[in-house]
């Protein structure tokens, strides 16, 4: 059979593939725009960027500026045209961040260099486009997260020179001057930004409020010459006119434009009443830089070369660290059924505790969590220290804890950030597992990381909740309850957030531990009540975060048997235990006893318990606990009940 040539179509397409050619069905076109907030109403924000009182920047409370950031470490690749005026790419915000931005210019002298805008942060810079990392096609759903305005209800007044300034001047160079002055429009001075910064710098809080055209019936607007310019509020280079007000420390609003105006009426600004359409707002320039200048020589390093700490470039132009990819072709040998969801980890437990951290005197060192996670005395998280951890000193100690945590999360992240290793978890067997009081282990993708709180953590999943019952089949309708067993703290997640966890990273004990302190042997009620409420508030005063402490561990006794306490916030899962006489170094009174002296001392307060408060009182240690009814009186409430009882006879 004699070989056909192949026609010049077909060549051309063995050499270089048409661009031109429709897309397939299955294929999907990438976004190239991402649209501007579209604002309709009144709403809070927070400050980002003043640049002139024409040209401010605000992001909303509400914002996701934080998921639609890179943080190292990850896996970026570069951008493939970042000569291209306009494109959406990421740029570094930071050595170790990567966000959104837009290509605004690019250097006229030196091509290399192009000048970005954050679009979420409102930040300018020039960078080398090497730099540029292309960007997740899921971030062009999300709008800019930061809206630009011209501040309305101000006009600027054109500078006047006074009249003995003219003396020194000739004729024909005041013709000159008079005829150019008629020309120019006034602009803002370092000095009108100054006082406006000076005004906003009082406020955390701030809300806008846009003010749109106002046409009447014959299609013109009034106060104006008949015009068809509109203002489009979808586009950067037309400011949206919004009135700006400052949230005091009482919650009510305090306008800026009046307050600004009589600050600056020595430079010509005056607050108009009579607005009450957009473009009767006109807009000024700046005498001043509004931008960055080019200059080379005071770019960082990370703004010419992207930083050794996101790895090295690969031959496809990904850019990963070394480790990231999996030398083994398998996820994990595990098999997982509803018997075995996860493999285990070896939590503490008081065993554990007496051969490795218990010392001489039965007292164990620890570390409180400084975080959130630090509720009250009956839920709070701890780093437990070994035996023969440095004693000396307690900045060491710490130290040396948190060394050893950062490395570990550097191995979970170095992991689980490659798409191959990230594996969901059986929903059927987790959920099953949950509802018979089974632990079960996983990794949390948060997808959102920083320095304090790593994006792959450890968690044990303790309890689940179905938000939608219309979807039972899908994972994200299933919001589970985790324990973040290096960082401490619970938090509701997601199903489809969580990984399987594999059995390499299981090896390791948590770094961190629940503790509860039965103060007064006062133990927590399925029921919140107003008691907890005063003792956490105490418990977060006094308990220091940045010393070693030490107390006395035990177990704490059943609590499923008792009606009044809830079987999973009472902490019967694994990883707690109970504590007794804590003590600061050098100090002798035990910050169990100063917590119940201040809520004795609080009896008195308005917002006293209430009068039947239910609480689970240990008698003694070590022992069951025994439901007793605590009665809180006063000898008002004694006369009462002996008047009622007195009437009752009669």
């Amino acid at each position: 059979m004699w070989n056909r040539q192949p026609s010049s179509r077909q060549k051309k397409t063995q050499e270089q593939p048409d661009l031109n050619l429709p897309l397939r069905p299955h294929q999907k076109k990438r976004p190239n725009e991402i649209k501007f907030m579209d604002i309709q109403c009144t709403f809070r924000c927070t400050l980002l960027n003043c640049q002139s009182p024409s040209r401010i920047h605000v992001q909303p409370l509400n914002a996701i500026t934080e998921d639609l950031q890179i943080y190292c470490p990850n896996e970026i690749q570069k951008e493939l045209h970042p000569e291209l005026s306009g494109n959406y790419v990421m740029a570094p915000l930071q050595e170790d961040l990567y966000a959104r931005a837009q290509i605004r210019k690019i250097d006229a002298v030196n091509e290399d260099y192009v000048f970005v805008e954050f679009i979420d942060k409102a930040k300018f810079a020039w960078v080398h486009k090497n730099v540029l990392v292309r960007m997740k096609d899921d971030f062009f759903h999300h709008p800019w997260q930061s809206i630009r305005f011209c501040l309305f209800g101000i006009t600027l007044k054109p500078k006047e020179k006074k009249f003995e300034e003219y003396f020194d001047t000739a004729d024909e160079e005041l013709k000159e001057e008079m005829k150019a002055s008629t020309k120019s429009e006034p602009k803002w001075t370092e000095e009108h930004k100054r006082i406006l910064k000076s005004i906003l710098d009082q406020y955390s809080e701030f809300e806008i409020q846009l003010v749109r055209e106002l046409p009447n019936k014959s299609g013109f607007l009034p106060g104006l010459k008949a015009t068809k310019k509109k203002l489009n509020y979808h586009s950067p280079s037309q400011e949206k006119r919004m009135e700006l007000f400052g949230i005091n420390c009482d919650g009510k609003r305090e306008a800026i434009a009046p307050v600004f105006a009589y600050k600056a009426s020595h430079l010509g600004v005056e607050h108009c009443r009579d607005m009450y359409h957009a473009l009767q707002q006109l807009t000024y320039g700046a005498e001043y830089d509004l931008f960055p200048i080019y200059e080379p020589g005071l770019l960082e390093t990370w703004h010419k070369t992207i930083s050794e700490c996101w790895g090295e470039e690969e031959s496809n132009g990904n850019i990963v660290r070394q480790g990231y990819r999996p030398e083994s072709r398998m996820f994990d040998s595990f098999i997982v059924d509803e018997d075995h969801p996860s493999p285990i980890i070896e939590t503490f437990t008081m065993a554990t505790i007496k051969k490795k951290y218990q010392d001489k005197n039965g007292r164990v060192r620890f570390v409180v969590v400084a975080n959130k996670s630090l509720k009250s005395p009956f839920e709070f998280y701890v780093f437990p220290l070994k035996k023969t951890a440095d004693s000396s000193t307690s900045s060491k100690a710490i130290a040396k804890l948190m060394e050893d945590r950062h490395e570990f999360s550097e191995i979970l992240s170095h992991f689980y950030v490659n798409s191959k290793n990230q594996k969901l978890m059986d929903s059927v067997a987790t959920l099953t597992a949950v509802f018979n009081r089974k632990p079960v282990y996983a990794i949390y993708n948060s997808d959102v990381s920083n320095h304090q709180v790593p994006r792959f953590r450890r968690v044990m999943i303790y309890s689940f909740l179905l938000v939608s019952k219309d979807h039972p089949e899908d994972m994200s309708s299933w919001i589970m309850r985790v324990v973040f067993l290096d960082y401490g703290g619970t938090e509701d997640v997601p199903l489809d957030r969580l990984l399987q966890i594999h059995s390499t990273h299981c090896v390791a004990p948590p770094f961190t531990m629940q503790l509860i302190c039965p103060i007064n042997r006062m133990m927590p009620c399925k029921q919140e009540n107003q008691y907890e409420k005063r003792l956490a508030a105490i418990w977060k005063a006094i308990v220091p975060t940045t010393c070693v402490l030490s107390g006395t561990f035990f177990e704490p006794s059943e609590k499923s048997e008792n009606r009044h306490t809830d079987p999973i916030e009472s902490n019967i899962r694994p990883n707690v235990l109970a504590v007794k006489q804590i003590k600061e170094p050098d100090v002798e009174e035990r910050l169990d006893d100063i917590c119940f002296k201040e809520f004795l001392r609080a009896q008195n307060d308005p917002l006293r318990p209430p009068t039947h408060t239910h609480l689970i009182v240990e008698k003694p240690f070590f022992q069951k606990s025994k439901e007793l009814t605590f009665t809180w009186t006063n000898k008002e409430d004694l006369d009462a009940e002996e008047k009622e009882q007195e009437q009752k006879e009669i």
